[in-house]
């Protein structure tokens, strides 16, 4: 785990403001992300009782292409929200405290599978609350030096601007200060410091828990299936928490869900818009795995 090193505002005059940091992914298949970790400095100074108001801050995980080769992230015409979440500052929260926000995707369903071969910024935007008089409610996030990014953004920058112009972007932090426009621009803080924003990778394939026992029953029906798969699961035990994954044949996650709490339900999902042919339904649980092949057929 990072240490943080330092504390930077992104703006005593600007407070609404985005901060992020750059991911290049090259085997995002094999990983998806259902929590995030945000350092806040001062988020004791962020509770509703001191403040008179709910301060929260908005997270956003971005695919991006920089389609212009500018280096600098145009969130409204280069990027895909990927995942999101949202975490409001609570009594007791404390200071220089890092928070594992849960991340949700597009359908609103736990956990990002992520692609091979894509660039992401993890940002994460902050508001001033409506109300604030007078207005000094900044946050500041903590930041961490443990990985110096200076090299890449000497090979970035253009040459007459003293850098070597090598590459079209470099790995670091983002800032957008003031939000006047959609842009983060890149390396903004010229210190080698980054916000502590990190991605949980959890590992997908290649699945190495025991199997579940046999006295839990699960079965899909109707199989094949041409529109609303159900699975019908009957544990012998509360499970806390299972993990259920499809795949095709080529072991690519197609849906990656989560329920908690769950002993005998029924769990159901369209497969309306996948093409026809082989499928595999993963069931992981505290207990086992357990692994279901079907077929699809519109």
């Amino acid at each position: 785990m990072c240490i943080p090193v330092s504390v930077r505002s992104p703006q005593a005059v600007a407070l609404d403001y985005a901060m992020g940091n750059y991911y290049y992914i090259v085997n995002g298949t094999d990983y998806e992300v259902c929590t995030v970790e945000v350092g806040v400095s001062n988020a004791d100074d962020m509770a509703p009782s001191v403040l008179g108001a709910q301060a929260s801050i908005i997270i956003y995980l971005y695919e991006w292409q920089d389609t212009n080769g500018d280096g600098e992230c145009q969130t409204g015409s280069e990027t895909l929200v990927a995942g999101f979440s949202q975490y409001d500052f609570q009594d007791g929260d404390p200071a220089n405290a890092i928070f594992t926000i849960d991340l949700f995707n597009e359908d609103l369903e736990p956990c990002v599978q992520l692609k091979d071969d894509t660039k992401y910024i993890l940002a994460v935007q902050y508001q001033e609350p409506a109300g604030i008089t007078p207005q000094t409610a900044p946050l500041f996030l903590l930041m961490s030096g443990e990985f110096n990014y200076a090299a890449t953004r000497l090979m970035t920058a253009p040459v007459d601007a003293g850098g070597l112009g090598q590459c079209t972007e470099a790995y670091g932090e983002f800032l957008n200060a003031g939000l006047a426009d959609d842009i983060l621009n890149n390396g903004a803080f010229n210190t080698g410091e980054v916000p502590v924003l990190r991605l949980n990778l959890t590992l997908v394939d290649g699945i190495e828990d025991e199997p579940l026992a046999d006295d839990n029953k699960i079965s899909i029906l109707p199989n094949p299936v041409s529109d609303l798969l159900s699975v019908n699961m009957d544990f012998v035990q509360n499970m806390d928490q299972i993990n259920i994954r499809i795949s095709d044949i080529t072991g690519k996650a197609l849906l990656t869900q989560t329920l908690s709490g769950v002993q005998q339900t029924t769990w159901t999902h369209s497969v309306s818009d996948l093409a026809n042919g082989s499928y595999f339904l993963y069931i992981t649980t505290p207990q086992g795995v357990r692994t279901e092949k079907f077929v699809i057929q519109h």
